[in-house]
């Protein structure tokens, strides 16, 4: 994640971290505070599985975009990271 940080510091965004280990209620907290406009998440990482949480997070915020590292559900608003890349301009 190290660089997925630096590379959105270079295109002006401001990074926002949520660890890991919190939960529904905590990252739903932080992304409206923060104003969160899109979310990265793994799709898995070690034993837990970030697309549910992702999925919860829009529910309550519809215009967060979610981009996976990983496969992606289909639908508005979920991206895997090839296509979020090209959608950007970046690679």
């Amino acid at each position: 994640f190290g660089c997925l940080i630096f590379a959105s510091l270079g295109r002006g965004a401001v990074y926002s971290g949520i660890p890991a280990t919190y939960g529904l209620r905590d990252a739903a907290f932080m992304v409206r505070r923060a104003r969160s406009r899109v979310l990265v998440i793994p799709e898995r990482f070690r034993n837990r599985e970030y697309i549910s949480l992702g999925s919860e997070l829009r529910s309550e915020s519809p215009d967060l975009q979610v981009v996976v590292l990983g496969e992606a559900p289909g639908g508005d608003g979920w991206r895997p990271r090839a296509t979020a890349s090209r959608a950007n301009g970046t690679s």
